[in-house]
């Protein structure tokens, strides 16, 4: 959805460009937050694979827990376990995602 916001109000057709916008701007750190919430939003979709990949070895550690597809769960985890666990999602996590997509936002409106 947000993607779509992306191309409906700029010349941009996905994040990559969105980024490449924002790091030509000298907004690296919001196009790093920007990728890495992407990511972890795909990993809570999807699962393990590329983006789950991707969050374990940015270069920036995530602000948030990235569990390890290997990683040996509880026993009253093992029975819950869903692919979302593998991001740790709090108050923190949802408090910072809305501050990047308005910081995104903002930066659109003035483009």
């Amino acid at each position: 959805m947000f993607e779509r916001a992306i191309q409906y109000h700029t010349e941009w057709d996905d994040f990559n460009d969105l980024c490449s916008a924002l790091r030509s701007d000298g907004k690296s750190d919001l196009a790093n937050k920007i990728m890495i919430y992407k990511n972890a939003v795909n990993v809570m979709k999807h699962g393990i694979g590329p983006s789950h990949n991707r969050l374990l070895e940015v270069d920036d550690t995530p602000p948030f827990r990235v569990r390890l597809k290997e990683e040996d769960f509880a026993p009253e985890e093992e029975m819950r376990f869903v692919e979302s666990d593998l991001v740790d999602v709090d108050n923190e996590f949802a408090e910072t995602l809305v501050a990047v997509l308005e910081d995104t936002f903002q930066y659109i409106s003035s483009s």
